[in-house]
């Protein structure tokens, strides 16, 4: 249900925003999401049905003002506001985000590798990645030593896997096999 509502929201916002505007909005989007997750005062505030709702319009400004919002953005956040949708804008935030990605045709792949990358290094996965996907790839690097060596890439919900300890273990299975 809350994926299908905030997919909703998100999807009106890329739509009515310029494309020049989409990054700059999901920057807010974000500040406002992080709010929320590590202000619990300012997320209870929202969500209690007690608080009257003047006084949540008041709050909001006040955020408003402070983040610099544009009038959309806070028509945006007072309509999420007014509906009870506040307490799942950090999930319209990264809905928002696959979305802006999709549009602007790019995807985020999370690259896994033993030790980390060097610049050069990253250029060169980034740059295989979007050969491979005809996309602009962005680069979500980690570091796990049970990789071992190579690269373990993940776009979406498929897996590359290039790295060392797969290779083993493949190896390994074709020697028991004989």
């Amino acid at each position: 249900m809350a994926g299908s509502v905030a997919r909703r929201y998100a999807r009106a916002l890329v739509e009515i925003l310029p494309p020049e505007r989409l990054e700059a909005a999901g920057a807010v989007l974000g500040q406002v999401a992080a709010l929320m997750r590590e202000v619990p005062a300012l997320r209870r505030t929202f969500d209690d049905p007690g608080v009257p709702a003047q006084a949540k319009r008041e709050v909001l400004g006040q955020l408003g003002q402070r983040l610099g919002l544009d009038d959309l953005l806070r028509r945006f956040l007072g309509l999420l506001l007014e509906r009870k949708r506040m307490g799942v804008i950090e999930l319209i935030h990264r809905t928002y985000d696959d979305l802006v990605d999709a549009r602007l045709g790019r995807v985020r792949a999370t690259v896994t590798t033993a030790v980390p990358l060097a610049e050069a290094e990253r250029a060169r996965v980034r740059d295989g990645l979007s050969r491979f996907t005809g996309k602009t790839v962005s680069l979500e690097p980690r570091v796990d030593p049970a990789v071992l060596g190579g690269v373990l890439a993940q776009i979406g919900g498929t897996i590359y896997d290039g790295s060392l300890r797969t290779q083993l273990r493949r190896l390994h299975e074709q020697l028991l096999r004989g």
